[in-house]
Order: structure tokens, then sequence, then C-alpha cells
């Protein structure tokens, strides 16, 4: 009598998918911050005064969304292109502002570094990551 035995196999996550994911937390994350403890985020993380609570807590609603839905896409990412594309953009679009700010505010090296470096390089590697490669068949 031959049996078989079904051996399930984990397949390791693709580069696409550890970018899709990581950027789905870092988005998740800061939504949360923005909802639950906006004070904390402006104190630590996003100082452009005057604090106001409503305006962070309105952004948090579009991040947090974007993030959960960024995790459930990294299963199958190239499933969810729309989806990949509105973050992309949103993600391009949030670090070319943080440039003009730098920009037009003259901001030392050190902003340059922990502020808008980060958020453009964070954006390129999204969209990189995305980008169509050749024909899928």
């Amino acid at each position: 009598m031959n049996t078989s035995h079904a051996v399930a196999t984990v397949a390791k996550p693709t580069a696409v998918q550890a970018v899709v994911f990581v950027t789905g937390l870092f988005y998740t994350l800061t939504g949360l911050l923005m909802l639950f403890i906006p004070g904390w985020f402006y104190d630590t993380i996003g100082h452009f005064p005057p604090f106001n609570r409503h305006f962070i807590g309105d952004l948090g609603t579009f991040i947090l969304p974007m993030g959960l839905g960024l995790i459930l896409a990294a299963r199958a990412p190239f499933q969810h292109r729309l989806l990949l594309w509105a973050v992309g953009s949103a993600s391009l679009l949030h670090g070319l502002n943080h440039l003009y700010d730098s920009l037009a505010g003259q901001m030392t090296l050190a902003h340059w570094l922990s502020d808008t470096f980060p958020l453009l390089l964070g954006a390129a590697v999204f969209l990189i990551a995305i980008w169509p490669r050749g024909s899928s068949k």
C-alpha cells in the first residue's frame, strides 16, 4: 500500500511582500498614534505648530486603513495593484511636500536626514518594489 503524505510548504516571502507588509505596519502604527495619542505624535514626530488634535486625528483616519490594507495585501500584493499605486502615490506626494518645506524653510542637515530624506527614500523603495517587471502570464 502506497500512502503519500501531504507536506505543507511555507514559501519564503518575496521582497515585494516584505516591503508592502513593513510599509503597512508603519502606516498602521502611525495612524493609531495619530488617533489615540495625537499630543504625543505632535510633540515627538509631527511638530508643525499649532497643535490641532482634530486635524491630526483626521490624518490618522486615512493613514490607518491604508496601513491595514497593505498588511492584508502583502500576502498577494499584485492582486491589489490599485491599492499599491494609491499608497505609493500618497507616499511620494507626502515626501515631496516635506521636500518643499525643507527647501522653502532652509532646514538643517539634521532635519533633512531625520525627516525629508527618509520619507522620500521610503516612497522610492515602495514604488520600486511595486513597479511592473516585464509581462506576467
